[in-house]
């Protein structure tokens, strides 16, 4: 009976053991010396040897305190997980259950002991894992707060400035009108700062998500080169750009964010009257087809010790100096982005001789035929479009104001508004408008909740509902969308996109 026992806890690494609780003395199964890693031939240790010099220093006050209620607890049976550390350094959890018997009048404790340093080692790696995630959720709620808290005083900064530059009825003086060009630039490039710290923290968090698709880099380069011409103008750079017909796998937005940085940059760094050339050439990535952009320029250029250090954050290589606007950031985003999207980027550049950055994307076939009609400004008058009642529900008066008077730039859109989602649910059922823009943070409950309720109602259906907000994290957009949002709009808000926007709202209206 005995040796079928052994047979059966030596298969399933089970070790036995007992304690005399008059001698502290112990004996073991063959079983016991295997999982503590102890030679059996000079017998089972003491108890308090295992206590003292076997279990782990951090263990050793847990399994000291079970030992002292041995006289009562143990009379009903414990369990205890613990950790041991063998002879040669490793480190083992074991599980003891036991029971405490009388023999021949003799206290004594019986126990069984298995090695679950697996199952330990599993659990924590999912604690680690929902550690980690809990981590990852509260980083991005945290930053979708202030992403919403930092873009909506500036929505009111940069949307009246916007206003005060194209209003037809009360023309600015010219030394007025460059001051409000100066509150309108500063906006932005707080704006653009806020999104670069912002993207940052995200790609540091692992939280960044793309939306890969097929690309034109005519199309993505064109649309930068809109804002690129007026700050090369500004600069007295010249810009020159060769056509392409490439087509690449990457995430649109992204792809022009991309571009608008190494641009800005070859203008900022450039030196009077300087050039800057944006060439692109098929070649190879990891034995894959590719598109190489190289954007070279005529500027300054780097030292071998400002290379080594020009994707690091928030190092402007001594350009904070100089006076030239910046954070320090946009290169490191670049390469994250570039190496999210499966590609790679890499420079060469000399002092006084210019910088060259490479960027190569994977390839992929076109997706839609090249080329488009650029687009006209919204700001300027155009032609009489269809009626559109919209419906804006909004608890922020200021942001109420500023949509108001947008608006009243398109005589064919009829506004109404509401402070909060319950107003808002009861209007819309009422006034049945054409379009509804919707703040996605509301007093009494959330957009999403607007949305919900509107949706289902019969009379709406067909209508747009559209997010307008300062949260313009990308999980935000995406979210907004999956729910079932047809567009999202974000603040600070573009005069002429938010215009742009209304007037294909009234063309799209049956």
């Amino acid at each position: 009976h005995e040796r079928r026992i052994d047979l059966v806890t030596r298969a399933a690494g089970v070790g036995l053991w007992s304690l005399d609780l008059e001698t502290d003395a112990l004996e073991w199964n063959e079983q016991m010396f295997s999982i503590f890693g102890v030679a059996a031939e000079h017998g089972a240790p003491t108890m308090g040897h295992v206590v003292d010099h076997i279990i782990h220093p951090d263990d050793r006050a847990a399994v000291r305190g079970e030992r002292e209620q041995a006289d009562d607890a143990w009379l009903h049976g414990r369990q205890l997980e613990f950790r041991i550390v063998r002879p040669d350094g490793s480190v083992r959890w074991v599980s003891n259950r036991w029971r405490r018997e009388t023999l021949d009048g003799r206290a004594m404790v019986y126990g069984v002991t298995l090695d679950v340093t697996e199952r330990q080692q599993a659990e924590q790696a999912l604690r680690d894992k929902a550690s980690a995630e809990q981590a990852n959720r509260a980083k991005s709620e945290f930053l979708s707060r202030m992403s919403h808290e930092l873009r909506t005083p500036l929505n009111a900064v940069v949307g009246f400035a916007q206003l005060l530059k194209h209003d037809p009825q009360d023309r600015l003086s010219p030394s007025q009108a460059q001051r409000i060009e100066q509150i309108n630039s500063a906006g932005l490039h707080l704006t653009a700062l806020i999104d670069d710290v912002l993207d940052l923290a995200s790609i540091e968090s692992n939280s960044l998500r793309l939306e890969r698709e097929a690309v034109s880099l005519q199309v993505a380069l064109d649309d930068v080169l809109q804002w690129s011409l007026a700050q090369a103008e500004r600069a007295g750079v010249t810009l020159r750009a060769a056509p392409t017909s490439a087509w690449v796998d990457a995430d649109p937005r992204r792809l022009r964010q991309i571009l608008a940085n190494l641009l800005s940059n070859a203008i900022k760094y450039n030196r009077p009257q300087g050039q800057v050339w944006i060439e692109f050439e098929p070649c190879t990535l990891r034995g894959a087809a590719a598109w190489c952009l190289r954007v070279r320029d005529s500027g300054r250029g780097l030292s071998p010790q400002q290379r080594a250090h020009l994707f690091e954050p928030f190092n402007r290589l001594g350009a904070e100096r100089e006076g030239i606007e910046g954070t320090g950031i946009g290169l490191t985003i670049v390469r994250h982005l570039v190496e999210l999207m499966g590609g790679d980027i890499e420079v060469d550049s000399e002092p006084q001789r210019g910088s060259e950055f490479r960027l190569r994307l994977p390839a992929t076939s076109p997706a839609l035929p090249a080329g488009r009609e650029p687009a006209a400004s919204a700001a300027l008058p155009g032609p009489p479009a269809r009626a559109l009642s919209v419906l804006y529900i909004e608890d922020n008066a200021i942001n109420v104001r500023l949509v108001q008077e947008l608006v009243a730039m398109r005589p064919n859109v009829r506004l109404v508004t509401a402070s909060d989602g319950a107003s808002g649910v009861a209007l819309a059922r009422a006034a049945r408008p054409d379009a509804l823009l919707i703040d996605m943070q509301l007093p009494d409950f959330d957009g999403f909740e607007v949305l919900r309720r509107l949706r289902c109602e019969p009379s709406l259906a067909g209508r747009a509902f559209i997010a307008l907000s300062a949260s313009a994290m990308p999980e935000d957009v995406q979210r907004a969308r999956a729910a079932g949002f047809d567009d999202y709009w974000t603040k600070p808000i573009d005069l002429d996109q938010f215009l742009a926007g209304l007037d294909s709202l009234a063309s799209a209206r049956p």
